[in-house]
């Protein structure tokens, strides 16, 4: 990725956020047990407040917020709705997949923080970076308490 802009950067970020925003929306509406879903209610705010973040940061920089949204397409939507192993997922799993996406989440804006030459870019994506690792602490956590209790 080739960034000319502190636009194109946040705008990417901003896409990026919106995705995780709507994704988590998506699975809490279909899970079946409750903390699960609550855990994917929680992961929602999360990223809609990350979103809301990165679009005040724009108009910080002078930029208009785009309010054409990201959207799943039917086929995504369609898929979420008909698989059944999202449905079942526990919570222990819930916390699983919250660890990896945000642990990807974190990859890719270290990466980019590394790529770039651009001081202003390196800040704001050692920013994300930071909030994301701050998101795998908190999930780990919770996911080794519940492993703990366990045994």
């Amino acid at each position: 990725m080739n960034f000319k802009t502190i636009k194109e950067v946040l705008e990417f970020a901003i896409l990026k956020e919106e995705a995780s925003y709507k994704l988590y929306r998506e699975l809490a509406e279909i899970m079946k047990d409750e903390r699960t879903k609550l855990i994917f209610e929680g992961l929602n705010k999360n990223e809609l407040q990350h979103r809301n973040n990165l679009e005040f940061e724009l108009i910080k920089h002078g930029h208009a917020v785009d309010d054409t949204a990201f959207e799943f397409s039917d086929t995504e939507k369609a898929y979420l709705d008909a698989d059944d192993q999202f449905r079942e997922m526990t919570y222990v799993d819930a916390l699983k997949m919250a660890i990896r996406k945000e642990r990807a989440a974190f990859r890719l804006y270290s990466e980019l923080m590394v790529q770039t030459r651009n001081p202003e870019f390196h800040d704001l994506f050692f920013e994300l970076a930071q909030e994301e690792m701050r998101h795998v602490i908190q999930f780990e956590d919770e996911y080794n308490n519940v492993m703990n209790r366990k045994q």
